[in-house]
């Protein structure tokens, strides 16, 4: 007994303390889950995010005028290599280039991979998705094309003339060389748009579903310069899928994975329609 302290009553079992409980409690589901992470960009101001993003539009309007260079010197020499070749030898110094260009400027402002979506953390689920988010593409591309050949016969005619443009991009290669490139174009690609682009859109301007539409549009633009303008369409909601993919999972792997098992299936499936395209 302690002096000052009444005595415990005999009958009264003494209290214990309380138990955890092994069972977790569910947090709220929501598709843009607020807690902290690297992608959300919390130490840079939105004011730096659009510093960065125009710092990256210089790096690669820069690489793009060095292989301009290399190219004009090529044919200077008098080295004579077709065009077609040219261009897709130089394609994997392209995405280097590119890359080198993202990294730099997110290693400038001490941010780590995680702020690109380079992870590996998840890896498993990671992988399945990326499957998901390839077949989510073939989807987005084909309820796009439905409409178009609903709504808009040029559109159609557009549409159905594609195939022969993404033919006359590449020269007669191995199909498993273009496969290949197809996977590369799919790394940098997501790299630069999803990676980079839409995390400091979203900074820039305080909205995810700004930033995926803003990122969407100017991943398809570029496209209509060497595609049928009409295709911007679906490679719009290919880019909004995948940038849904990127936001839900804060891993650039999903993304990554269903962008080159759509490219790769795109070459597979003009190879099996066009066989002479060899």
């Amino acid at each position: 007994m302690i002096e000052g302290q009444p005595d415990p009553d005999p009958l009264t079992p003494p209290t214990e303390p309380p138990v955890p409980s092994a069972i977790p409690v569910a947090r709220p589901l929501s598709f843009f889950q607020p807690q902290r992470h690297a992608i959300y960009l919390d130490r840079i101001s939105a004011r730096t995010a659009w510093l960065d993003i125009g710092l990256v539009i210089l790096g690669v309007a820069a690489a793009t005028f060095m292989m301009g260079v290399v190219v004009g010197s090529i044919s200077a020499i008098g080295v004579e290599i077709e065009e077609r070749m040219l261009n897709i030898s130089l394609l994997p110094f392209q995405a280097l280039l590119f890359s080198a260009v993202v990294l730099s400027v997110t290693k400038s402002r001490r941010l780590s991979w995680r702020s690109l979506g380079l992870t590996l953390r998840g890896w498993s689920p990671d992988y399945f998705l990326g499957l998901a988010a390839g077949a989510s593409c073939f989807v987005a591309w084909f309820v796009s094309a439905v409409l178009i050949f609903a709504l808009w016969q040029e559109g159609a005619d557009q549409l159905a003339k594609n195939a022969e443009s993404v033919m006359d991009m590449f020269p007669p290669i191995h199909p498993a060389l273009l496969v290949g490139l197809m996977v590369i174009v799919a790394v940098y690609e997501e790299l630069v748009f999803r990676g980079f682009l839409l995390m400091r859109l979203r900074r820039g301007l305080g909205s995810w579903w700004l930033a995926v539409i803003v990122c969407s549009a100017l991943f398809a633009a570029p496209h209509a310069m060497d595609q049928q303008a009409v295709a911007v369409i679906p490679l719009f909601f290919i880019g909004c899928a995948l940038s849904l993919f990127t936001i839900w999972r804060k891993s650039l792997i999903p993304a990554i994975i269903g962008h080159a098992i759509f490219n790769a299936g795109n070459v597979i499936l003009i190879f099996m329609k066009f066989p002479e395209w060899q």
